[in-house]
């Protein structure tokens, strides 16, 4: 094994790490409370102009009338079972 084979499987750790496979299940359920604001889970898919897939969840709060809106993107190593945690700590 040369050096170039080494260095070529070592940055792909790091670059493109393997995808962690989940299905919606893995995201909860759909109507969740947090704390003490009920919620209403919308998953969605945007098309890119490459033609990819975009899998998206917006959590919207039940009746609350104006509400702040944050986005989250995770990293290339990330999906959206991390977002879990920090809706948890906003929605409310």
């Amino acid at each position: 094994m040369d050096i170039y084979s080494v260095y070529s499987d070592a940055w792909k750790i790091f670059i493109r790490p393997e995808r962690f496979t989940y299905t919606q299940i893995n995201l909860g359920f759909p109507n969740r409370k947090f704390g003490n604001v009920n919620s209403q889970r919308i998953d969605m898919t945007i098309n890119n102009n490459r033609g990819h897939d975009l899998k998206c969840s917006l959590y919207e709060p039940q009746g609350v009338e104006n509400y702040p809106v944050v986005v989250y993107l995770h990293g290339n190593s990330g999906n959206r079972r991390e977002a879990m945690k920090i809706v948890e700590l906003l929605l409310p």
